[in-house]
């Protein structure tokens, strides 16, 4: 998506902009559906029917919300940090009234705190929480029913509609926010507003609406742009079904980015099934890229099986650039976990390239026991392959 919005990882982030001393937005009209417990597509009949007899001169925004399991302290958004307090969350702008806000100081001495328990290892999982979202799709004045933008916003962040009024829905089931974004995916031609459409689909915790729609959003019949950002939405759904969808797009598609980005989603995938088949396609499949992105996906993962599919990968492997690639990957452990591996590479490896990338690598960790490691080569003392 586009940067409106940012795509949920674990935690999920949020775009920071700092407005020190800007000015005080303008005041924001909205429509409130009179009954928001109503179906949502009534809701949106309703919405459609308001902004024809409004006619607004620039568009307008419609805005429903979702729950979503998320980390206290993780958003989808932008997220303001500023000096003045003249600028509306989303939920404030709804109901039409401000909340009490903390004071500057005390949110930075917050963010310091979280940011020196990371640094010192001190803090603890993140709270899970329910959290609403704003599905927000924007109109233009002569595009009809065909969304030209759609933002995702939590709802206690800043939204700025840029002086449009906005249409507020009031809540939906997960059931009825897919059911209308597919019709709307299905009646734009607008790519841009077909990316954005498939990610708001993907932030929606049930797998078994989710996927079907991905699953039709990667068909050959779809533009690159589309496959992409269906392919990266796959990773996130806990659905053993988008791991399949994801082995089909990597041994089909016709294009290379996609197999590779097909690969990245199954390094992010929750299903357990998806490390197999990293391990599957870093050790048997015949295209080097998608050999070289699963290598790197393993190192991520860094499970013991993984590490040790890596370690063939080095061994068993007859491709170079793929074998480098892969003690590339080892590299990226811990030091502590990766010296073992490297070492070992380093002086018992038959391929000169190999070894030479095994010994970069100890170079690059530079702690005594790879310097000593370093001096036994430039000594001469190798170790016995068994070791």
């Amino acid at each position: 998506m586009n940067s409106r919005c940012v795509r949920p990882i674990l935690p999920i982030l949020a775009v920071v902009a700092i407005l020190g001393g800007a000015a005080a937005a303008p005041p924001v009209q909205v429509f409130r559906h009179p009954d928001p417990a109503s179906p949502l597509q009534a809701r949106w009949d309703w919405a459609f029917r308001q902004s024809a007899a409004a006619e607004f001169p620039h568009g307008y925004w419609v805005g429903f919300s979702i729950h979503r399991l998320m980390g206290e302290h993780s958003f989808i958004g932008t997220w303001f940090e500023s000096r003045t307090t003249d600028f509306e969350t989303l939920e404030e702008m709804i109901a039409g009234k401000r909340t009490a806000r903390k004071p500057d100081e005390q949110t930075v001495k917050e963010a310091a705190q979280r940011a020196l328990d990371r640094l010192e290892g001190r803090h603890e999982p993140e709270r899970m929480v329910i959290k609403t979202l704003g599905i927000l799709l924007r109109f233009g004045p002569k595009n009809g029913r065909v969304p030209e933008v759609v933002n995702i916003c939590d709802l206690q962040l800043i939204f700025n509609p840029h002086g449009r009024p906005l249409i507020w829905l009031g809540g939906a089931s997960d059931a009825e926010s897919v059911a209308v974004l597919e019709r709307f995916y299905a009646g734009t031609a607008a790519v841009e507003a077909k990316e954005d459409l498939i990610q708001a689909v993907s932030l929606h915790q049930s797998p078994g609406l989710a996927v079907p729609f991905l699953e039709k959003a990667v068909s050959p019949s779809s533009p690159e742009r589309l496959r992409k950002e269906a392919a990266e939405a796959l990773g996130e759904q806990n659905e053993p079904r988008a791991v399949e969808i994801l082995r089909q797009l990597i041994a089909r598609d016709a294009s290379a980015e996609i197999r590779e980005e097909a690969v990245s989603a199954l390094v992010e995938s929750p299903v357990p099934s998806a490390v197999d088949l990293l391990i599957e396609l870093a050790s048997k499949s015949r295209d080097e890229d998608v050999r070289k992105e699963a290598v790197s996906g393993l190192a991520e993962i860094a499970t013991e099986k993984a590490v040790q599919t890596l370690e063939k990968v080095v061994f068993d492997g007859n491709d170079t650039e793929v074998q480098r690639h892969a003690v590339s990957a080892l590299s990226d452990l811990p030091p502590k976990e990766a010296l073992p591996y490297l070492t070992r590479i380093a002086k018992t490896h038959a391929n000169p390239e190999v070894r030479r990338a095994a010994i970069e690598a100890l170079g690059d960790i530079g702690d005594p026991a790879s310097v000593a490691v370093l001096v036994d080569i430039i000594k001469g003392r190798k170790q016995s392959a068994s070791t």
